[in-house]
C-alpha cells in the first residue's frame, strides 16, 4: 500500500508538471477563465419558492435544474448488467401515488443508473412501516425511489481526444468528458445536500405515516449523512456504505492549490472505465476528472467531519473546538430513528480510519444493542462498488461473487423492514469497539448459501439459528443452553469461564465457546459422548472449524482429532443429559 501510494503520488507529480510544461488545453482554459469554474455552484438547489411549493413541485424544478437533453442515457432507464443503458437524468421509479420516499445518492463520477440493480429489486418488495423496537409493524405499500444527480455529473461526453494522467502515465482517450460544471469547492455540495433536505422534509409534511428513508455510497454516502444530521427526525432509515469521509491519506490535501487543474483518469482509483463506457449495457458517468474536483469532496469532508461533526482532532486544517457543535451532533446522532453504516475493510478508495472512527463515536452515543442502530463491515473482497449493474453479468474485481445474493438481501431487509444488518464474524471482544472488526458476513464463501448463512454468526439468538446446506436445504440449530460455564481441558487441570452454547443441529450436539457474550466464536466442537459427575459434564468431542459450513461438517462424521473436556455448569448439564445418553463416572 505505501509502495502504491508513493507511485500515485510520483504520477500526480510528473503529471503536473508535464502538462504546465506543454501548455495543455486544460491549463490554457483555466488561465482564460480564471477563477469561474473553480468555484462552480450546483445547478441542483433549493430556490427560495420552495417553502410555498409541494414535493411534487420541488421535484419538477430540481429534477430540470439541468437540461435531460445535456445528460447521458434515456431518463429512467433502469440498467441491471443484462438491459438498460446509461440512465444519468434525476428520476423518481414507483408508483407516483406512493406514501414512502427512498432517496439513493451515488457515488463519484457516477450517475443515478449505478442503483439499477439494487432498484429493480426493491421494486419487486412491499415496504413494512414502524420500527420493531417499538411494536407491531404494519404494510404501507411500496417506494417511491429517487435517484438523484450529483452536482455537474452526467454531462454528455465530446467525442474529441483528451489527455489525462493514468497510472501509467499521461496517455491521449478518444473521448473527452464534460465536467465544466463539476464543483470546485465544498460550498456546491452543501447547496445540493440542503435541496435534498428540504425536498426529504416536505414529502414528510404531507405523508406523515409513511418511510422516509436515505441511501448513499461512497461521496454519496458522505453527502446522505450531512444531510440527516440536519435534519435527525425526518429520516426512518438511514443507509450509509462505504463514505468517503476523507482521502487515503492527509498527504494529498496539501496537493490540491498545485495541482487542482490536472486531468486525471478513473483508473487511478481503481477502475477501468473507458473499456467499460465502450459497452452499450454502460449505466454512465465520467471517466475523467480534475484534481480539484475530488479535492472539493475532501474539502467538504474536512468541513464535516472535523468542524460540524468534532468527531477527532484535525490540528493540520486549522480546526479549532466547538463545545456547541460537538455537543449538537452527538444530540443528533442519538436521535436518529434507524441507521445502518457499512464499509468494507481495507477499502482504497475512502479514508477507513476515519469511518471506523465514527463508527465508534455512533457506538458511544448509541451503545451496542441498540436495536436500531447497525454498524459493521463488508469482506475485503467485495472492495469499493458492489452491487452495480456492470458486475452483474461481468466479473468483479474481488473475484467471484459469493457474497452479492447474501448482502443484497442484508440491504433489502434493512431498507424495506429497518431490520439492521447481524454481525456474523467478529473479531475482538465486544466490549472492545475502537480496536474489534465486527463483518455483516461471513468472510469467506464457506459460509453462505446464496442469500442464508451457513455458519453460526456473533451475535447470540436466545431460541435458535438457521443453517442452509451445501445443497439448500435448511435446518435449525435449536439452543438448548446458553450460558457461562467453567472449561477444564484434560491435560491442563486449569479451569476457564467461558460463554458456552449447547446446540442440537441435525440430531447431533455441538458445543460453541466464547469468550464473551456476543463475542466471535472461539471453538466449536461435535460432541460424541458426555458423562456427568455432579453439575459438570466430562464431554468426549471432535473440533469443528466455525468457518465452515456446518451442516456440511457435522455429516463429514469429524472423527479425526478428539478430545475430553470437562464443563461445569448446572444447567448445561441437565439439559444434555435429559435428552441423550449421559454416563456417570
Amino acid at each position: 500500500m505505501v509502495t502504491n501510494f508513493i507511485f500515485f503520488l510520483c504520477v500526480l507529480f510528473c503529471a503536473a508538471a508535464g502538462e504546465r510544461a506543454s501548455g495543455a488545453e486544460d491549463w490554457k482554459e483555466h488561465a482564460n477563465s480564471g477563477r469561474r469554474r473553480r468555484r462552480s455552484l450546483s445547478q441542483y438547489k433549493a430556490s427560495p419558492s420552495w417553502e410555498h411549493k409541494s414535493f411534487d413541485e420541488q421535484w419538477h424544478e430540481f429534477q430540470n435544474s439541468v437540461p435531460i437533453e445535456r445528460l447521458q442515457g434515456q431518463p429512467g432507464d433502469l440498467p441491471n448488467g443484462f438491459s438498460g443503458g446509461a440512465s444519468c437524468a434525476p428520476w423518481i421509479w414507483g408508483p407516483e401515488d406512493g406514501e414512502n420516499l427512498l432517496i439513493l445518492v451515488h457515488g463519484y463520477l457516477a450517475c443515478p443508473g449505478r442503483w439499477g440493480v439494487v432498484v429493480e429489486e426493491l421494486l419487486k418488495r412491499d415496504v413494512v412501516c414502524g420500527r420493531e423496537s417499538d411494536g407491531p409493524q404494519r404494510p404501507c405499500g411500496r417506494y417511491r425511489i429517487m435517484g438523484v444527480t450529483l452536482p455537474g455529473h452526467g454531462y454528455k461526453w465530446e467525442e474529441r481526444p483528451a489527455i489525462v494522467t493514468q497510472n501509467s502515465g499521461s496517455a491521449q482517450v478518444e473521448r473527452r468528458d464534460n465536467i465544466t460544471d463539476m464543483p470546485f469547492d465544498k460550498d456546491a455540495w452543501l447547496v445540493f445536500n440542503e435541496a435534498l433536505g428540504v425536498m426529504a422534509t416536505q414529502f414528510k409534511k404531507e405523508h406523515p405515516t409513511g418511510v422516509i428513508a436515505i441511501a448513499g455510497h461512497s461521496i454519496g454516502g458522505l453527502m446522505a449523512m450531512d444531510v440527516v444530521l440536519k435534519r435527525p427526525t425526518i429520516f426512518d432509515r438511514i443507509l450509509i456504505m462505504n463514505p468517503e469521509l476523507g482521502p487515503p491519506s492527509q498527504l494529498l490535501n496539501p496537493m490540491n492549490p498545485l495541482i487542482k487543474h490536472v486531468r486525471l483518469s478513473n483508473d487511478l482509483l481503481g477502475e477501468a472505465c473507458e473499456p467499460e463506457r465502450d459497452g452499450h449495457l454502460y449505466s454512465g458517468g465520467y471517466c475523467q476528472f480534475k484534481f480539484g474536483h475530488i479535492g472539493s469532496v475532501w474539502e467538504l469532508a474536512r468541513h464535516l467531519y472535523c468542524n460540524e461533526w468534532s468527531i477527532s482532532r484535525c490540528v493540520l486544517t486549522g480546526w479549532a473546538f466547538n463545545s456547541w457543535k460537538y455537543h449538537q451532533a452527538r444530540h443528533n446522532m442519538s436521535v436518529l430513528k434507524s441507521i445502518q453504516m457499512v464499509t468494507t475493510k481495507n477499502d482504497p478508495a475512502v479514508e477507513e480510519k476515519r469511518i471506523l472512527r465514527f463508527m465508534s463515536e455512533l457506538h458511544t452515543v448509541r451503545p451496542a444493542g441498540h436495536p436500531n442502530t447497525g454498524v459493521c463491515m463488508w469482506p475485503e473482497v467485495m472492495t469499493h462498488s458492489y452491487l452495480i449493474p456492470s458486475f452483474a453479468k461481468e466479473g468483479h474485481p474481488g473475484g467471484p461473487q459469493w457474497w452479492k445474493d447474501y448482502a443484497m438481501e442484508a440491504l433489502m431487509r434493512y431498507l424495506t423492514h429497518g431490520k439492521t444488518i447481524d454481525i456474523v464474524e467478529r473479531i475482538g471482544l465486544p466490549g472492545m469497539e475502537g480496536g474489534r472488526e465486527d463483518f455483516c458476513m461471513p468472510t469467506t464463501s464457506a459460509g453462505v448459501v446464496g442469500a442464508k448463512l451457513a455458519v453460526l454468526p456473533a451475535v447470540q439468538n436466545k431460541h435458535s439459528y438457521s443453517l442452509t446446506g451445501p445443497a439448500g436445504q435448511t435446518l435449525a440449530a435449536m439452543v438448548l443452553f446458553q450460558g457461562f460455564a467453567r472449561k477444564e481441558t484434560e491435560n491442563v487441570h486449569a479451569m476457564n469461564n467461558r460463554m458456552v452454547e449447547l446446540l442440537q443441529v441435525d440430531g447431533q450436539y455441538v458445543i460453541v465457546t466464547r469468550l464473551a457474550r456476543d463475542a466471535g466464536l472461539r471453538d466449536m466442537f461435535i460432541v460424541h459422548a458426555a458423562a456427568r459427575q455432579q453439575n459438570c459434564l466430562k464431554v468426549d468431542l471432535a473440533k469443528l472449524d466455525p468457518q465452515a459450513n456446518l451442516l456440511a461438517d457435522l455429516r463429514a462424521g469429524r472423527e479425526d482429532t478428539p478430545q475430553t473436556l470437562m464443563f461445569c455448569a448446572r444447567r448445561l448439564a441437565e439439559a444434555y443429559c435429559s435428552r441423550a445418553h449421559c454416563g456417570h463416572y
